[in-house]
């Protein structure tokens, strides 16, 4: 799990993007507080879903 900064330079999107797929798609959070964490598979089936290319 990671946080949303980290996910975003995984992805190639800006953090806003990934509160937005976070919120659409339903991820669950985890950590405490006002601290998320993500799951990275959970950030990398949103993209491909919006047809990110993988390759």
């Amino acid at each position: 799990m990671v946080d949303p900064e980290a996910l975003a330079v995984h992805i190639g999107v800006p953090v806003g993007t990934i509160y937005r797929w976070a919120h659409e798609d339903g991820w669950q959070k985890f950590g405490r507080d006002r601290r998320r964490l993500y799951r990275i598979a959970d950030a990398e089936a949103s993209a491909d879903k919006r047809g990110r290319d993988w390759g």
